[in-house]
């Protein structure tokens, strides 16, 4: 009986310590996988983001390095050339087709027009990448080259933000990206344009492939500009390069300009000598002008012919042809220089009728003369002044445009302000620019190409039709509508 017993009552012990057993193993998995819980950082809550720049500032942090908390650019780099490594391997059936607006323009600051042929021009927005024309600006079509050298950027994170494009001489085109500077910064809450990438050339307009230029990676570029006389070769000013010369791809820094100021902008003359760059220094800004081709500099604010203390923008321009001084006995440019405060508001405009060795002052802010003011001062945002062919006269941008005439054969100052654009009226009249204005350049046939908020447009030299045409938007094509929510 004990025997029996003990058989039957074994199967029903194994039973109980099977599962006792496996009662103990989930019990440690539940401890193990508890320890091992996944638990992310906190950063933001999506459904906070109110602007484009909490948008950048989230992408930021997940692009800094877990360690340093920094961002590793080469390292980003070579974790996008991955990402889509694997993305090109894959098969789809998904496409996408743009569906428009095509006809709505967006901020432009960069556009370049063929040296010797109005049909071709290039422009960029700050957010939208570079788009090309073939007829003078009345079709555009995306430059898919550029998006792509974006794209690929070895050394950089690649940017779709133009702030400025140059044709050299031997028709080599160079696009600048960055901007920030008159764009505003995250901190600042500005208009959060994308962040620049240096310089990029295509040695060809038609076949158009684009390299960086070495050692510009992931650098802020405010300007370039071709030399008017050399094959190859441009001036190119950022955040905190000086002034820097590139020729066949080479650049250097230009003696007598601080290797590391922060130059807001940069003229030529059409013969190569004359040269005017401005460039922050503490409370004002400083204007250094050269008339031997950058050999020497003289500052104007240190010899008093220029006042920009309080001043946080310039913007300048020189006429394209020379005049006849009788007093020097030699043909000299006129050139043109505007300041906006710190707070933006128009600080003033002053020209030079002697390469600009002496300043006489046209244009400061008065109750009827409010050129960068809507709500609030925008002149370190929308700042650009444009001299005639022959010195006569300039046009000043701001929210809307502005036109300085010269009294014949009178003083240097003597002159008369008229506005020239209103942008409250309808589209379609003859006084109407888009408002926020920041570039202005002639064509070979004398038409005002106009860079503004409402992307590119055109007023011409000479009105035509029977019904008076006297401006036109250019935007056919150029797709770089920006969108708010």
């Amino acid at each position: 009986m004990k025997k029996a017993l003990l058989i039957s009552i074994t199967p029903l012990s194994i039973l109980l310590l099977l599962v006792l057993l496996l009662n103990i193993n989930l019990n440690t998995n539940n401890i193990v996988d508890s320890d091992r819980k996944y638990i992310p950082a906190k950063v933001f809550e999506t459904k906070n983001f109110n602007s484009a720049n909490e948008a950048i500032s989230y992408r930021n942090i997940l692009y800094q390095d877990i360690n340093s908390g920094e961002i590793d650019y080469d390292q980003l780099a070579k974790a996008k050339s991955k990402v889509r490594s694997k993305m090109n391997s894959k098969s789809t059936s998904f496409s996408f087709v743009e569906e428009g607006p095509d006809n709505i323009g967006g901020r432009t600051r960069a556009i370049a027009i063929h040296p010797n042929n109005d049909n071709i021009m290039f422009a960029g927005s700050v957010s939208g990448g570079l788009f090309k024309s073939t007829n003078g600006g009345n079709n555009w079509f995306r430059v898919d080259e550029f998006d792509d050298a974006m794209l690929n950027s070895a050394t950089g994170s690649g940017s779709l933000g133009v702030s400025s494009i140059a044709i050299t001489k031997d028709t080599v085109l160079y696009v600048a990206t960055g901007g920030s500077q008159f764009e505003g910064t995250l901190d600042s809450e500005g208009s959060a344009n994308i962040s620049g990438d240096g310089l990029w050339y295509s040695e060809s307009l038609t076949n158009l492939s684009f390299t960086q230029l070495e050692g510009t990676d992931n650098d802020d570029i405010h300007k370039v500009v071709a030399h008017p006389k050399n094959d190859n070769s441009v001036y190119y000013v950022g955040q905190s390069d000086g002034l820097r010369f590139a020729q066949n791809y080479e650049s250097i820094n230009i003696a007598g300009t601080g290797t590391s100021s922060k130059i807001l902008d940069f003229k030529i003359s059409n013969d190569g000598n004359v040269m005017i760059l401005g460039f922050t220094s503490g409370t004002r800004i400083e204007t250094l002008v050269s008339q031997d081709g950058g050999n020497s500099w003289e500052n104007m604010h240190d010899n008093q012919q220029l006042q920009a203390f309080g001043a946080g923008r310039s913007e300048y321009s020189i006429s394209a042809n020379k005049h006849f001084d009788s007093d020097l006995q030699d043909s000299v440019y006129v050139l043109y220089t505007v300041f906006a405060s710190n707070s933006g508001t128009l600080y003033g405009v002053y020209r030079s009728e002697d390469n600009g060795s002496n300043w006489c002052q046209i244009g400061q802010y008065t109750n009827g003369f409010t050129p960068l003011t809507s709500l609030n001062g925008q002149g370190n945002y929308d700042l650009v002044i444009l001299s005639s062919d022959d010195g006569e006269s300039c046009i000043l941008g701001g929210i809307n445009l502005w036109k300085w005439q010269h009294s014949t054969g009178s003083s240097c100052l003597s002159g008369q302000w008229n506005q020239m654009t209103y942008s409250f009226l309808p589209n379609f009249l003859g006084a109407y620019t888009h408002a926020d204005n920041h570039m202005l350049l002639y064509n070979n046939n004398g038409d005002l190409i106009v860079g503004n908020d409402g992307g590119v447009q055109i007023r011409y030299k000479e009105p035509f039709g029977s019904v008076q045409i006297d401006q036109t938007p250019l935007n056919n094509g150029y797709n770089v509508t920006q969108f708010y929510s």
